[in-house]
């Protein structure tokens, strides 16, 4: 008896340690797996993408829990794919049955909450849930957040953003690295896609600068501790009118050991103002993270520093204002005529 229990307190030990541990990189996958379409109660294909795409971690939207059947879905769907499952209410009926959001896991995150966010103020319907998980990458913490956003106006979808955003950074700090994925029913240069762009988040795009999918998106900031390997959005899957997306994202491992805040103040950032190119020079030789925000908060560059003196080309951003910020250090003004 001693025995079996000493081995239940070291099983709870070992798991509790290793929960939310995930490697430096990840597969994260977003699906819509439409609840209503689904009402027959075939999952297989679904079943079928997620098995073969395999994520890390999976965010589905418009999740049925016996709302439309008899079918605890996301359960369903976690056992099927051998991952651990965390079910959020968007709404339920008299009976108990429920529709909501999804996260499935390789490993049981850290933590988890949940927010319910109106479509505005005056309207109740079009309500939707932002769902958080903390999981820990390379050393680092990591918070991924699940999301839906109405398919009402768009006025409706950038209030949205902007209580999600208020929400997030709550809750983080500048530097947290973060990841935001989902049913955004929004195409790029879209006002809450632009939102979104505007607070630091970077979309995950493929070589050609495209997002596989129309409206399904995956989002992670701050873009110096992010390095995007693939994305891509396989349309040979049936079941929902949706198609999965999914992307692998390498976080850096940034040592504060290594890493030194520069003096701003003996910096030089020149010519100033610059036409393409501007040559800046450091007065140490240790590494370091340079970046560059528009006046709106955006970053439009960054870079690992490896020398005290190199050139940035910036010819494809438009004129205008910029900030230069070394690691965490204050920021100094360029212009770009």
């Amino acid at each position: 008896m001693l025995k079996k229990i000493t081995l239940n307190i070291l099983f709870l030990i070992l798991t509790s340690v290793c929960f939310g541990q995930y490697d430096e990189k990840i597969k994260i996958m977003t699906y819509n797996i439409f609840a209503k379409g689904n009402s027959n109660s075939d999952y297989q294909e679904v079943i079928d993408a997620i098995q073969e795409i395999n994520p890390d971690i999976c965010a589905l939207q418009e999740v049925d829990n016996k709302f439309h059947s008899d079918i605890d879905v996301s359960k369903l769907i976690s056992e099927a794919s051998s991952m651990h499952q965390i079910f959020h209410t968007l709404y339920q009926d008299t009976s108990g049955g429920k529709v909501g959001d999804a996260m499935l896991y390789r490993s049981i995150p850290k933590s988890n909450d949940l927010k319910k966010v109106p479509a505005n103020l005056e309207v109740g319907s079009g309500s939707i849930i932002i769902s958080e998980t903390i999981v820990e990458m390379n050393n680092s913490k990591v918070a991924i957040y699940n999301t839906h956003l109405t398919w009402e106006k768009s006025e409706y979808r950038v209030y949205q953003v902007n209580e999600i955003l208020d929400w997030i950074n709550n809750r983080n700090s500048a530097e947290t690295p973060i990841i935001l994925l989902g049913d955004f029913n929004s195409k790029i240069n879209s006002p809450a896609v632009n939102l979104l762009e505007v607070a630091g988040f970077d979309i995950a795009k493929n070589s050609n600068s495209e997002t596989p999918a129309a409206i399904d998106h995956i989002m992670f900031k701050p873009s110096d501790r992010w390095v995007l390997h693939e994305v891509a959005s396989p349309k040979n899957f049936g079941g929902s009118d949706h198609y999965p997306v999914w992307a692998t994202l390498e976080l850096l491992d940034l040592n504060i050991n290594t890493i030194t805040t520069f003096d701003l103040f003996e910096a030089k950032a020149f010519p100033n103002p610059f036409t393409n190119n501007i040559n800046i020079e450091v007065p140490i030789e240790e590494n370091g993270w340079l970046s560059i925000y528009n006046v709106y908060g955006k970053r439009v560059h960054s870079q690992l520093i490896l020398d005290t003196k190199f050139t940035v080309s910036l010819s494809k951003i438009p004129s205008g204002v910029y900030f230069v910020k070394f690691n965490n250090s204050k920021t100094i003004k360029i212009i770009k005529e």
